[in-house]
């Protein structure tokens, strides 16, 4: 009886431990501390992925000017305000140019390129930012997709994008 004791002390020492090799420590949420980016509009690490919308036309004012390469320059930064975790909009594939939230998602399967430059990926963002210990919190709004997502009514309207109306008119 003994032997049987130690026998399957041994087994749950064991599958404890591999246990903890699996799944590695996690802290509960309401410890952290979570900063909220809007990737597009926080830091512009790259001006060269600075595209209004996917014909390549800025007409001004840049509406995609953040990406993933500012926001591995800022991670330090962030840290050092105390945030512990990162809550990034959706980096899907985005319909819209002014939409530069990320709601507009046209492909949930593809992160827009308009985030990404040489050696700053999405994957990069996350090696890096746990690399300082910090969390990425992955904002997705599956609602936003189906048969009357933006893939599908995109394509029923005419852009005329050799005609960008100034916003400031008062003609427009």
């Amino acid at each position: 009886m003994q032997r049987q004791i130690i026998l399957l002390a041994l087994i749950w020492v064991s599958v404890v431990t591999q246990a903890a090799t699996l799944f590695p420590s996690r802290t509960d949420f309401r410890d952290e501390s979570i900063y909220f980016v809007m990737t597009t509009r926080f830091y512009d690490g790259d001006a060269t992925n600075n595209t209004h919308c996917w014909d390549g036309n800025n007409p001004g004012d840049p509406a995609w000017r953040g990406d993933f390469k500012g926001l591995i320059e800022r991670l330090d930064y962030i840290k050092a305000l105390g945030f512990s975790a990162i809550w990034v909009t959706p980096v899907v594939q985005n319909g819209g140019g002014y939409d530069y939230h990320g709601y507009h998602s046209m492909d949930m399967s593809k992160v827009d390129e308009r985030y990404e430059s040489e050696g700053a990926t999405y994957q990069d963002l996350i090696d890096e930012a746990h690399k300082k210990g910090m969390k990425i919190i992955q904002d997705v709004v599956w609602n936003h997709t189906g048969n009357w997502g933006d893939a599908t009514l995109c394509p029923m309207a005419t852009k005329e994008y050799t005609k960008i109306q100034d916003l400031a008119s008062p003609d427009s």
